[in-house]
């Protein structure tokens, strides 16, 4: 691969601002110079395009985009038609198509393809898929088959469109157990089709024959061509093959290790459109270029190096919203990149600017100790605003590795006592009252008094860590744990052993039936439902715990869980559902599982437990049961404590960081109404304007939508899924005000709890000796 100039100027630049460790002796916010008389200069800079001229008003939605053999690029827009760019994507103008109007419109463009000869081939979703608005998604294992992801593709239309542009209808003759994800093009205009479950077709264009395959060793996620090598990644890794001979090749190990960080920036999850990153072959086909969380690479195959090209933070790459659709090295070492985002598709160019400083001049360093989907979307907007200063956001724990939350956690404590660490911490699941005890969090009373006086948030949410006159964490977001039920039963839960009451009564009356859903018969499951609303209440003054409290937590959740499951047979205790389903994927797994209302549609549950996020989600799905079923009712869990809710990305400043202005300023806009509107689906809003406007979706903007699950008897019900009433809404509200006790944060008291379950709840141990056993890892956690 032939390195330009501008590349190879990127890459030293990178590199550079990389090997001095951001300057300043490794604090959080810096000055970044050379040595400290002049900033270092070059790096790439991200330009968006409007499509708007050309095709429109948003949203804009690309399903595809490729660079031709002539240079042009061509892509293809939902619903609006063909266009094609003669200058590298800053201007468009539309391709007369004339079989557009006959083929296309109506239909529900789901996936497409554009060869360099511009042809082009298009799936259309089946009319009953596109009625539903979803496309259902399964996972089932069997002995001969291992997984298989089935998806309802029954019914797809699909199009080839030639270079001449004659259009004619053609059928994948391909594995119907094995459901297409993708098309591309090979250079000399080869159709390739990605099956999920494993296998990579040619497909004649003419009649869908299936002409070669390729058989990867697990799930596909996505291809990519490179000369003649055919790059497959799956949820295992990556696999290389040859086109031309379909032969195995061996799998390049730098190139591995980068695609294993990025998927495990993801967690795995299946992406319907567009993808958390990609690979593209260079000009040469001697290497690829890698966009992703992390930026823009490029490699040489067999080489030993992933040369960074851009820093991912810096530009939207880096934006957990943004999945790409292409990626397209152009003229003048530029990079055209389509996304799926926020309002539609986004066109951005990417270009070597030599007057720009290599990083801004301001650097934050925020941690947490989990990943948070939710804080890269905000960060990456802040980003945006803020061009002057770069976010860097690291996560202790990425499931990389072994490491433990102790084991995080002492990291995070040398490198804070050494001036080393970051400048913002995300507490959730840290020590908060040691921390400020131990005059590591900065004041943060001033700040909220000052820009967000009384009103303008949730103040007993914002303020719950207040204590002597100071606030040293904010939570920026909240969730609530609550219970659903008949109304006789719901209104007489005022601690937890009402709730063990409650349970024994209702397997009286029941016998043969369980409380909650019938699936609840894991022990460790079983304990979390009811870990939060009672935590708060094990606490005393010092940190440490109260036994008899403890004790007697194990013995009502112990006693609960034998009325769960009394009725059910060994198998269904121990056996597990084998399925899936795929949901919001920016969705955070909190500790304590959301709350799954449906089985009171068909009998199964008599009540359910589990935490509420957002308005038009949780808390709309439960209206609208209450709807259906009035004699139900809902309330927020009152246990061993009261009135307690669930802070999340809950925010501190460190007191040795380095720029306390520019870390505040961060925390005035993680609180901000426009950041607090952003969609991430991880906690209610602390900033109550943005409260009230994501409850107050009119009904174009809210997407109401039918479940439709089997009954006992396989009846088909449904549940028509609407926003909640304004009523509705100030109800949720008053449960709100009330809130007053933020459940323990700490993971390793969690853990510890949480690991007792097993035996605890299966009478292996008694809960004394339990409580015992938590007690005993507390105290030395503690101590250390």
């Amino acid at each position: 691969m032939k390195a330009s100039k501008r590349i190879l100027c990127a890459i030293l630049c990178v590199l550079l601002i990389t090997a001095s460790g951001c300057g300043n002796g490794g604090h959080g916010t810096q000055k970044t110079a050379d040595n400290g008389k002049r900033p270092v200069m070059g790096r790439y800079v991200e330009e968006e395009y409007s499509l708007e001229d050309a095709a429109g008003e948003k949203p804009n939605q690309i399903k595809a985009i490729e660079k031709l053999a002539d240079g042009n690029i061509r892509m293809i827009i939902e619903e609006k038609g063909i266009f094609e760019s003669q200058d590298q994507g800053k201007t468009w103008q539309q391709v007369e198509t004339p079989w557009w109007e006959e083929q296309v419109s109506g239909k529900i463009l789901w996936r497409a393809a554009i060869s360099p000869d511009r042809s082009m081939v298009l799936e259309f979703m089946s009319s009953g898929a596109q009625n539903e608005g979803t496309t259902a998604i399964a996972s089932t294992s069997t002995e001969s088959d291992g997984e298989q992801i089935s998806m309802n593709s029954s019914g797809n239309e699909y199009l080839y469109v030639d270079a001449e542009g004659n259009a004619s209808a053609f059928t994948p003759q391909t594995d119907p157990k094995d459901p297409l994800i993708q098309y591309t093009f090979s250079n000399d205009n080869r159709l390739l089709a990605a099956g999920v479950n494993g296998t990579i077709y040619q497909l004649d264009v003419g009649t869908g024959a299936v002409v070669q395959t390729w058989e990867t060793q697990n799930t596909l996620m996505r291809i990519s061509l490179a000369g003649d090598k055919l790059i497959a990644v799956t949820h295992s890794g990556m696999e290389m093959f040859s086109l031309e001979t379909g032969t195995t090749l061996p799998v390049d190990e730098e190139l591995q290790k980068m695609v294993e960080t990025e998927q495990n920036m993801v967690s795995n999850q299946f992406f319907m459109e567009g993808a958390p990153y990609l690979m593209v072959a260079d000009d040469e086909g001697e290497g690829v270029f890698l966009a992703g969380r992390q930026g823009l690479y490029r490699h040489i195959f067999g080489g030993s190096m992933m040369e960074q090209i851009s820093e991912g933070s810096l530009t939207s790459m880096g934006d957990p919203t943004f999945l790409f659709l292409n990626l397209i090295p152009i003229a003048n070492d530029e990079f055209l990149a389509a996304y799926s985002g926020e309002n539609g598709s986004h066109l951005m160019r990417y270009y070597y600017s030599a007057d720009t400083p290599a990083v801004p001049d301001q650097i934050v360093k925020i941690y947490s100790l989990y990943d948070n989907q939710g804080l890269r979307q905000a960060i990456a907007k802040i980003q945006k605003e803020n061009p002057g200063m770069q976010i860097k956001y690291q996560a202790g724990m990425t499931g990389e590795d072994a490491i433990t939350v102790s084991d995080a956690l002492r990291t995070l404590n040398t490198e804070i006592m050494a001036g080393k660490g970051p400048d913002i911490l995300i507490l959730d699941g840290m020590p908060i009252e040691a921390y400020a005890q131990k005059g590591l969090l900065m004041d943060l009373k001033d700040l909220l008094d000052s820009d967000y006086p009384q009103g303008a948030l949730f103040d007993n949410i914002a303020r719950t860590y207040e204590k002597d006159g100071k606030i040293c964490a904010v939570p920026t977001k909240f969730l609530i744990p609550v219970v659903q039920g008949p109304k006789d039963i719901i209104g007489q839960l005022t601690d937890l052993n009402a709730y063990a009451d409650a349970f024994h009564k209702i397997r009286e009356e029941n016998p043969e039936g369980t409380v909650l859903d019938r699936n609840t018969t894991d022990p460790e499951q079983f304990l979390k439902y009811f870990y939060d609303a009672a935590s708060p209440a094990w606490l005393n003054e010092d940190g440490t715990l109260k036994e008899e409290v403890l004790t007697q937590f194990y013995q009502l959740v112990k006693q609960m869980f034998e009325d769960q499951t009394a009725a059910l047979s060994e198998q269904d205790r121990t056996g597990t559902t084998n399925y899936f389903v795929t949901g919001d994927t920016s969705k955070i797994k909190f500790r304590t599982p959301e709350i799954s209302p449906m089985s009171f549609l068909t009998g199964g549950a008599k009540m359910e437990l589990g935490y509420i996020a957002d308005v038009a989600g949780g808390y709309g799905l439960i209206t609208s049961l209450i709807n259906k079923m009035p004699e139900l009712n809902m309330q927020a869990q009152q246990s061993q404590a009261q009135d307690i809710f669930i802070p999340a990305s809950i925010v501190g400043v460190s007191s040795k960081c380095n720029d306390a202005d520019a870390a505040r300023e961060v925390v005035k806009r993680l609180l901000s109404r426009e950041i607090q509107e952003l969609l991430t689906n991880d906690g209610f809003p602390v900033n109550q304007k943005a409260f009230d406007a994501s409850a107050q979706l009119s009904t174009s903007d809210y997407n109401s939508f039918s479940i439709m699950i089997d009954g006992e008897n396989s009846e088909a019900i449904s549940l028509e899924v609407t926003e909640p009433t304004p009523e509705q809404v100030e109800t949720l509200k008053q449960i709100i005000e009330k809130l007053k006790t933020p459940t323990l944060m700490d993971s390793v008291i969690f853990e510890a709890v949480v690991e007792q379950a097993g035996p605890c709840l299966t009478g292996e141990i008694t809960p004394e000796s339990a409580a015992g056993e938590v007690m005993k890892k507390v105290n030395l956690y503690l101590s250390e």
